[in-house]
């Protein structure tokens, strides 16, 4: 779940579904995303940017409207992540962990738009040093 204490909690609704399902609210998203075998994100989350650069397969289930359409989103557009409606989520979900093609295609579409998206990937640190400390 989103740290935000002021997000509807859902525990209890999951709990419904299966009890053997956590939901944790606190803790490092990284060392979550590391273990995990899926992500599923709700909507559009700089999570999703976070999954890929683990190289880990992400499911993005719309629940909201933003008006911005998915050719004006780059996640959506460049089709790195499998957006999914909710009715489809299950087929979805169950397709990535079946279907180690479609796993191997998710995660390597997600590597790509890291590659087009960041820039100076392990070595940013030092470009923000070169750049705060340059000469006017």
């Amino acid at each position: 779940m989103h740290p935000d204490p002021a997000d509807l909690d859902i525990t209890s609704f999951v709990q419904k579904i299966d009890p053997n399902i956590q939901v944790i609210k606190t803790g490092s998203i990284s060392d979550l995303i590391r273990s995990c075998g899926v992500l599923v994100t709700i909507d559009i989350s700089t999570v999703t940017l976070e999954a890929q650069i683990s190289e880990k397969p992400v499911i993005s289930v719309s629940v909201k409207n933003y008006n911005i359409g998915d050719d004006n989103c780059s996640f959506f557009k460049s089709k790195s992540c499998i957006r999914t409606e909710l009715q489809n989520f299950e087929m979805n979900f169950n397709r990535l962990l079946q279907d180690q093609e479609f796993k191997r295609e998710t995660i390597h579409r997600g590597k790509k738009y890291v590659d087009n998206y960041l820039s100076n990937k392990g070595n940013a640190s030092q470009k923000l040093i070169e750049f705060s400390i340059k000469p006017n």
